[in-house]
């Protein structure tokens, strides 16, 4: 878990080992061996609150965004072609690649017509949960500071409830899209991450006789993250 605080990429390594595979979604470093079609969201490792995401809606999309972020200097682009001249086509090829920028992305399969995304954060047997909508002329929910509270649906609390007993961390905050009533895990983050559905929320869900119920209380950063911890080593050998 301590590799995928602030690594989407790591993040996705976890999925797969986990076997969390809902939505398409690949780790890449080379931007041209991007095989997921278009549309989909191209994400910087890093980055919060929307920042590094992008949405490729076409191939000259891609095209823009390589142009912009992946740059050659000008000088390596002159050796580059001096060697193009002088070296055998395979040799070139060779060449090439060992010179090319390389950085550090994530796909992410589109969800299409989204108006909100659920951030849900869980310590122990309490989700504080939140629905965010997307900002106008926007796809992103996340940095909108468009929140509702005691909106959340069951089967976003119930995908919640999964994803924490995989991801065994005493409090995980996640991101998740919700679509024919279907939930999606978009991120998670299980060492840093932001309070305020806590703070806000007035309250938190947790599940009883199979059944949703939200407790009314005016919690505490501390109180909760501390609960988490102790519900987390009380119930470890469970």
């Amino acid at each position: 878990m301590l590799l995928a605080h602030e690594n989407k990429g790591f993040q996705e390594v976890m999925r797969r080992a986990l076997g969390i595979n809902d939505l398409l979604s690949d780790y890449v470093f080379d931007i041209d061996s991007i095989t997921i079609s278009p549309p989909f969201v191209l994400k910087t490792i890093d980055g919060s609150g929307s920042s590094g995401v992008t949405l490729i809606k076409d191939k000259h999309d891609l095209t823009k965004f390589k142009t912009k972020n992946i740059q050659i200097s000008k000088s390596r682009k002159i050796k580059n072609s001096i060697r193009k001249l002088r070296l055998p086509t395979d040799n070139y090829s060779l060449y090439s690649y060992y010179y090319k920028p390389f950085k550090r992305f994530v796909t992410q399969d589109f969800i299409t017509d989204l108006t909100c995304d659920y951030r849900v954060l869980v310590t122990g047997n309490r989700f504080y949960a939140m629905r965010r909508d997307v900002k106008k002329g926007d796809f992103r929910a996340s940095g909108s500071k468009k929140f509702h509270y005691h909106d959340v649906p069951n089967d976003v609390l119930d995908y919640a409830e999964k994803i924490f007993s995989k991801l065994k961390n005493p409090y995980i905050s996640m991101d998740l899209a919700y679509k024919d009533k279907t939930p999606y895990l978009i991120e998670f983050q299980g060492t840093n991450f932001g309070s305020s559905v806590i703070r806000h929320s007035g309250g938190y869900y947790t599940k009883t006789l199979d059944s949703w119920v939200f407790v009314e209380s005016q919690p505490l950063h501390e109180e909760a993250l501390s609960y988490g911890l102790y519900y987390y080593v009380s119930n470890k050998n469970d």
